[in-house]
């Protein structure tokens, strides 16, 4: 029992036998400094218990990657990629008694900064931006001037020839016009491209004889946008809320658009919570959001697929709610908590939610620029609330009506102010 009491009070004998970046071993820890690299950093260290080694518990930390002790009985550490700063592996053993080492056995490291963290990089990088920006203002100017200079000749030498002569005048405010008119039709343009690549109208008037589609960009082009197919035993909606407005939100819109007729209708994917993963995986691929600082652009969703008979619904969605109106009460099916694309950290996983329609329901989708509309009486937002209340009372309507009552509500809200995003309300009654 004193020889079990004595032992009880002595610490293991711990030490650090090597450091390894990427292959290179060091026995001797004294000034270690490496040149910048990215290394596969390991450590091999051992603590002597005479009582019962194999009951030796470890922890250690390396500062300068973290500060909480990580626990462990294995005598190794390996991390696969190290970079720049100054690091100190610290270990601590424990034996078998519950004794932990009083003193810490530490190693220190450090690997250098690559050149573009110094700060003569810095101020290099700064003095080409600056002359970059520079010349360009230079150059542009220049480019401005000369063709200043040119317009001003051309309109001296139209002013002299053509003084006071009134059929000039108005030679002149015709090519105006049309230059303006040139200018109007290139605007427009995209907004021809974007809606040529909206499904035809025709196939959902087929399919559902009573229904409507709210369609309001911010700006001439949208990131919202809704699509359709049919397949051989259902008819898929989809209603999607892309990343931004504009320009930018149309981009999007067209990739949705694109990667929805690849999944579905060539590769013949049909349920909506498989679309979604598919969908997910396509846009974190197209636009390389599984390398680091890359674009977080994505889209929200809620895809439906009705059966023939319009008698079962199966629905996944991406953020985006469904919501069904049944005898005058609205049945709210929450999202999912993950988008479509976008550097989230944690896996996705869409399931599909199956629900059986009865005569008389009415189903909505939507994107979030109808709720989050500033106007009203004190410029505060439409809300979810008050928009589901009003679905809730006229979801009885016909759906045409149903659209015109939405659109004047939205635009009596708005009044005056600017609307603030894309609005897609997507309305189906049965």
């Amino acid at each position: 029992n004193n020889l079990n009491q004595y032992f009880a009070t002595l610490e293991s004998k711990t030490s650090i036998k090597s450091l390894t970046f990427n292959k290179t071993i060091y026995t001797n820890f004294n000034s270690i400094v490496l040149p910048f690299d990215n290394y596969t950093f390991k450590v091999d260290y051992v603590s002597i218990c005479l009582t019962s080694p194999t009951d030796v518990e470890y922890k250690y930390r390396i500062l300068g990657l973290d500060t909480n002790w990580i626990y462990t009985k294995s005598r190794t550490v390996e991390l696969p990629k190290l970079n720049d700063g100054h690091f100190t592996f610290q270990l601590k053993a424990k034996n078998n008694y519950g004794v932990w080492n009083s003193n810490v056995i530490e190693a220190s490291f450090t690997i250098k900064e690559p050149f573009y963290k110094k700060w003569w990089f810095y101020i290099l990088a700064l003095f080409v931006l600056v002359s970059v920006f520079y010349l360009f203002i230079k150059l542009r100017t220049k480019a401005i001037l000369e063709k200043n200079l040119q317009l001003e000749k051309l309109i001296n030498q139209k002013t002299a020839q053509l003084k006071e002569e009134k059929e000039l005048v108005e030679l002149v405010k015709a090519e105006l016009q049309e230059k303006n008119t040139d200018l109007t039709d290139s605007i427009n343009y995209a907004l021809r491209i974007q809606k040529s690549v909206l499904p035809s109208r025709e196939l959902l008037d087929e399919n559902f004889k009573n229904h409507f589609v709210l369609f309001k960009p911010k700006d001439i082009v949208s990131g919202d946008f809704y699509w359709f197919t049919e397949t051989d035993e259902n008819f898929i909606l989809v209603a999607a809320d892309c990343t931004g407005h504009g320009i930018p939100g149309a981009f999007m819109s067209l990739i949705g658009n694109t990667l929805l007729s690849e999944i579905v209708n060539k590769d013949k994917t049909h349920s909506p919570a498989r679309i979604l993963n598919r969908l997910n995986s396509a846009v974190i691929k197209l636009l390389h959001q599984n390398k680091v600082a890359m674009s977080n652009d994505g889209m929200d969703m809620a895809i439906c697929s009705f059966n023939k008979s319009h008698s079962k619904l199966v629905f996944s969605t991406a953020i985006r709610p469904v919501y069904i109106v049944r005898n005058k009460e609205l049945l709210e099916f929450k999202g999912s908590k993950f988008s479509i694309g976008g550097l989230v950290a944690v896996p996705k996983a869409f399931t599909d939610t199956e629900v059986d329609l009865q005569p008389g329901d009415a189903l909505y989708l939507f994107s979030d620029g109808y709720t989050d509309q500033f106007g009203g009486e004190h410029f505060k937002r439409y809300t979810t609330k008050r928009f589901k209340e009003y679905l809730a009372t006229i979801a009885h309507l016909e759906c045409e009506e149903q659209k015109m009552l939405l659109e004047d509500a939205f635009d009596e809200w708005r009044g005056d102010k600017k609307q603030i995003d894309d609005v897609l309300v997507v309305g189906v009654k049965f």
